[in-house]
């Protein structure tokens, strides 16, 4: 079987001589790690028979638990995705989908930080600010974010995933509240007022916005039952790269 890191060892010095300066330091951190991942380079375990008649010992190199890395990281994936669905509730659950536009991403790739960071603010306080105004809910909701950098292709293309359910806590009443509809909110409502949100941050945090942002931002919301399949679909790259 070929093993990932022997594909690395061999090529790594032709993809630094060629992609030096694109090669960004969290690349770099996870070809180190994928590079020792269970060979004789990474730590040791050492495993012994417990059978008091049995003298056998092995030593077992450790796995890298590198999220970009395909050999690791499944047993946290599960683990999170069960803990997950423990906490469900008795509701509708939605997954909404926020796609920053084409035209936003070179300046994402540059300063990934603060970018991801007013994404997901944006997100949130989009998310409450529906809530809040919607006439079955009128409240404070949970719900669960997590972003993709790439898309199924492995381009560049961030966008955050909410999993919600349509349900929430009255501010006024304090009681419980379930929204039984096919849709939680109007996906084009939802694009309106976080292109204008994020924008601003951006503009704020004097990020120079390119002249012809789109004025259409993608954004997708869509009943999911309740909720295990986006779960799951999350889950399998929230402790892994794709």
């Amino acid at each position: 079987m070929i093993l990932l890191s022997s594909i690395i060892e061999e090529f790594e010095d032709r993809f630094f001589g060629k992609y030096k300066n694109a090669v960004l330091p969290g690349h770099r951190k996870a070809l180190w790690a994928m590079k020792r991942c269970r060979t004789k380079f990474s730590p040791q375990m050492l495993a012994a028979c417990t059978n008091g008649e049995c003298s056998n010992r092995i030593c077992i190199p450790h796995s890298c638990g590198h999220r970009s890395c395909p050999h690791c990281q499944n047993h946290e994936s599960w683990q999170w995705i069960e803990n997950q669905m423990n906490k469900q509730l008795p509701a509708q659950y939605y997954l909404l989908t926020f796609t920053l536009p084409k035209q936003l991403r070179k300046i994402a790739w540059k300063n990934q930080k603060l970018v991801y960071s007013l994404f997901f603010l944006c997100v949130k306080e989009v998310l409450e600010t529906f809530t809040n105004h919607d006439k079955k809910l009128q409240g404070t909701a949970g719900f669960t974010m997590v972003m993709h950098t790439n898309s199924r292709a492995l381009g560049y293309h961030p966008h955050i995933h909410v999993v919600m359910p349509g349900a929430c806590v009255n501010r006024k009443t304090k009681s419980w509240c379930v929204k039984k509809a096919k849709y939680l909110f109007n996906h084009e409502a939802l694009s309106i007022v976080f292109r204008a949100k994020l924008l601003k941050k951006m503009v704020d945090n004097n990020l120079q916005i390119p002249g012809r942002c789109p004025t259409k931002w993608v954004v997708d919301c869509k009943n999911v039952g309740k909720g295990n399949t986006a779960l799951i679909y999350l889950g399998r790259y929230l402790y892994r790269g794709v």
